[in-house]
């Protein structure tokens, strides 16, 4: 009660908290540092140096202050020199102490550092407990809070479900939890644990399109996970994040389980669009679940396959050197663009085109790469993308990115991973409330990308009325991804 009260009167001794939980200490004007002793005779506090009982060479200083903070004096003399940065060490140690079995899971180092900014210590003062000083004892205060790593998906499971460590799952403004439950059997390699709070999950039951992504750096170290599944949607041209599955494997079987799980939380969900990328494993389980949806993949990843496989036939020097080399290679990352039923015939014209030139023999084992590969009877039905409203999967790219940004680091502990996935849960919630009344939570589309969007268009009307060949479609319409199509063959000319 007395240090309750001093707290809020002291003026000649302020008191700090101290290492352990529920402790203090005493800062006097002199400069140094005192443990309370005892309330002696008419109510003064009587202090004791904080080396009092120092092994080695205590020292015997003592003093008194008055209940109100105030007339402080010295009654036995310091045999060190008063420190005037050690309570600055102490408030830093304690902020750091406390974080750290507070269940943050960020990186010491990301915490050391925090802590030393937010608090403004004095440098020199910062240099008496460094880093490498204080890490065993920020590991230990850890420890303290943290359930051991666990090694498997099911481990995690048993630890999530624990009302003990319920905070690790909690959303930011603690009215929800991202924990949706675990789905699929570890020995068949088909485990997979859903997070996925339950407003997003309602959420989930009005979305008409939906794109998936696997994205692996940020896979968590020793856990028995080969991938975290990103499903995410658009709303007004804004990326929202609906949840992450970390899944134990990337078999048919794995995203079917992990489907699965997401039909048994939300019976409902019936989704009549999809975009991913052309991982057949994922095509396939979409297509399993959901027969009647829609499915699409996605122009940038489609254009960049042939791009590089371009760069392996040796065709980046004509690209640069030939237009005629460059422009049939820009069709061929337009086809995508064409309707289903024209695709066939637009290659054909593209690849006569190329015979007319000359180019034949620099240009034939592209062109066959490109018919047996994404004109085959798998890939052929999902490689058009005539008419979507969205044609790649860049808001699954963004919202991978933002998750990589919260983690801070490739491979993280899997707390570190959840603590990052609540974070993005409650930023989405978040632009869901400014979305909702007619706002804009992110700056207008780039001009450029309306003209593109318009002129594509305005193109595919020319094409279907007739107006213009399937060349001369695939011609104009490169033309609008020339940035897209520059931005990859950027790194491939680099390489």
């Amino acid at each position: 009660m007395i240090l309750i009260v001093l707290l809020i009167e002291m003026v000649e001794v302020s008191v700090e908290d101290g290492l352990q939980p529920n402790t203090h200490f005493l800062h006097a004007k002199d400069g140094h540092t005192y443990y309370l002793n005892k309330v002696v005779k008419g109510g003064r506090l009587s202090l004791e140096c904080m080396f009092y009982r120092r092994k080695g060479r205590p020292c015997r200083g003592r003093a008194s202050v008055g209940a109100n903070g105030l007339d402080f004096k010295l009654k036995k003399i310091h045999n060190h020199a008063p420190d005037h940065n050690l309570i600055h060490q102490r408030r830093l140690r304690s902020a750091i102490l406390l974080r750290c079995r507070s269940g943050d899971p960020s990186m010491l180092r990301v915490i050391y550092d925090e802590e030393r900014r937010r608090l403004k210590t004095p440098r020199v003062a910062a240099a008496n407990i460094p880093f490498v000083t204080l890490r065993p004892a920020m590991q230990r205060a850890r420890q303290s809070t943290l359930p051991r790593i666990p090694k498997t998906l099911t481990d995690l499971d048993v630890i999530l479900r624990d009302d003990k460590y319920c905070f690790l799952t909690k959303t930011l403004d603690g009215q929800d939890c991202i924990y949706a439950g675990a789905t699929g059997n570890e020995a068949e390699k088909t485990r997979c644990l859903i997070f996925m709070s339950e407003r997003m999950l309602k959420y989930l039951a009005r979305v008409k399109t939906i794109f998936s992504d696997a994205t692996f750096c940020v896979v968590p170290t020793d856990l028995n996970g080969a991938q975290v599944w990103n499903l995410v949607t658009l709303r007004r041209h804004t990326t929202i994040g609906i949840g992450s599955i970390i899944m134990q494997s990337k078999s048919t079987e794995c995203y079917r389980a992990a489907i699965k799980g997401i039909k048994h939380l939300l019976p409902s969900f019936n989704p009549q669009t999809i975009m991913c990328d052309y991982e057949s494993s994922q095509q396939k389980a979409w297509a399993l679940e959901f027969p009647n949806a829609e499915r699409y993949g996605c122009l940038f990843h489609a254009s960049k396959a042939i791009l590089k496989k371009a760069k392996e036939k040796g065709l980046i020097p004509y690209i640069e050197n030939n237009q005629h080399v460059d422009l049939a290679v820009r069709c061929l990352c337009a086809l995508p663009l064409l309707p289903r039923n024209c695709i066939v015939d637009g290659l054909l014209q593209v690849s006569e085109a190329a015979f007319r030139k000359g180019l034949w023999s620099v240009m034939e084992s592209l062109f066959k790469y490109v018919f047996k590969t994404w004109l085959s009877a798998s890939r052929l039905p999902i490689f058009s993308v005539y008419e979507c409203k969205d044609r790649t999967t860049n808001c699954c790219e963004s919202y991978n990115y933002s998750l990589q940004t919260e983690v801070k680091t490739t491979h993280p502990n899997i707390f570190a991973l959840i603590s990052a996935l609540v974070r993005l849960e409650d930023n989405t919630v978040q632009l869901l409330h400014v979305l909702s009344p007619g706002g804009n939570p992110r700056r207008k589309r780039k001009a450029s990308v309306l003209v593109n969007d318009s002129r594509i268009r305005g193109l595919s009307e020319d094409l279907n009325e007739g107006n213009i060949t399937r060349y001369k479609f695939l011609r104009q319409a490169s033309r609008r991804m020339q940035g897209l199509y520059n931005d990859m063959l950027g790194p491939l000319k680099d390489n």
